[in-house]
């Protein structure tokens, strides 16, 4: 596929004529469209495209209708429609009004070309630049980070594996933790079961709901087993608890009362100390804006659950999430500007 020649500066005039009527001043798509529309240039993607062949689908469209989708959360089909019937998406994307948009499949056959010629971050640079060339950036300034914790897209495991899985990683725990207690207590047969890892894909209805009834019952006497083990390690304390002064203001069963502490016990409670201190505090004020930035990158972006499969793709996926909050803060931050002349104001009142 080859490239088409398009000027990104030329609005036409029919979407022109419509959008600049009905979309307001701040609206986000009329601020791309009037301001952003050279966000990224076909030329920016000439590498990754064939100098002969059938004319391919602007690079520069797609490229934005993939930040507008995750800007909205939509999938390909839903974006590729919105193209063709949404007037602010013309207007933003400066096509005619009588364009009728593109299938689907370009949307992600354009994302596989980039990750296959490693060019994932090219968009997502792209709107850095942008928004460092408009001055809301500033180089070697300071950063705010945080990790969260993402949903894979991976085939979910049914009731059976989700059981015998726990099954198996208790006893791989049990393995390490007391091995001699293992062999002395657990039958060779009950590891050979339950060490492997196991899918139920091939067994039929009735055999996976024979196998998760024994599964259930394994791992109820393998429940039974350690609880006898800690019963006898336990015993000779119920004599400290009953001699105890302090007893009647720490329980009134019979049996007293059990505690227990993990294995984490000592780094909480010298993190938590640690929390009291002025230091803590004063580093403590830059986490509000962590926090809004991962909500808004959650509750607006579905940062927390991929869509896609494999390193590469997920990782490019972050990239396009990110990128597109950039694009919608950039949008705000310069409408703000009109209000708030200077550069770093104009981006402190985009901030969510």
């Amino acid at each position: 596929m080859t490239l088409r020649a398009r000027d990104l500066r030329e609005m036409p005039e029919d979407i022109g004529a419509i959008g600049g009527r009905v979309l307001r001043a701040e609206d986000p798509y009329r601020v791309i469209g009037e301001q952003l529309a050279d966000l990224v240039d076909d030329a920016q993607f000439a590498a990754l495209y064939e100098p002969t062949g059938r004319a391919a689908v602007w690079p520069s469209v797609l490229a934005l209708v993939t930040l507008f989708q995750f800007l909205e959360d939509l999938p390909d089909r839903e974006a590729a429609r919105a193209v063709g019937v949404r007037l602010d998406w013309k207007y933003a994307l400066h096509l005619p009004l009588g364009y009728p948009g593109f299938d689907f499949s370009c949307l992600s056959s354009f994302r596989r070309r980039l990750v296959e010629h490693e060019q994932s971050r090219l968009v997502f640079e792209a709107v850095l630049a942008k928004v460092r060339a408009m001055g809301f950036l500033q180089k070697r300034g300071k950063q705010r980070t945080d990790a969260l914790a993402v949903v894979g897209a991976v085939r979910e495991l049914s009731q059976l594996e989700l059981v015998t899985e726990a099954l198996r990683l208790a006893l791989r725990a049990l393995l390490g933790a007391a091995p001699d207690w293992v062999d002395g207590t657990i039958p060779e047969a009950f590891q050979t079961v339950y060490l492997e890892r196991r899918s139920d894909y091939r067994l039929t209805a009735e055999e996976r709901q024979a196998k998760l009834a024994r599964v259930g019952q394994d791992g109820a006497w393998l429940l039974d087993a350690l609880a006898s083990e800690a019963g006898a390690a336990l015993r000779g304390l119920a004599a400290v608890c009953a001699a105890c002064p302090l007893r009647p203001q720490c329980t009134t069963g019979r049996g007293g009362r059990n505690l227990s502490l993990s294995e984490h016990y000592e780094r909480l409670v010298a993190r938590r100390a640690e929390a009291r201190t002025p230091a803590f505090r004063a580093k403590l004020t830059t986490r509000a804006g962590i926090e809004a930035t991962l909500s808004e990158l959650v509750r607006a972006h579905g940062l927390r659950r991929h869509r896609y499969r494999g390193d590469a793709k997920r990782h490019f996926e972050h990239l396009l999430k990110a990128a597109a909050c950039n694009v919608k803060r950039l949008a705000r931050a310069l409408v703000a500007r009109q209000q708030a002349p200077h550069p770093r104001l104009a981006l402190t009142a985009a901030l969510p």
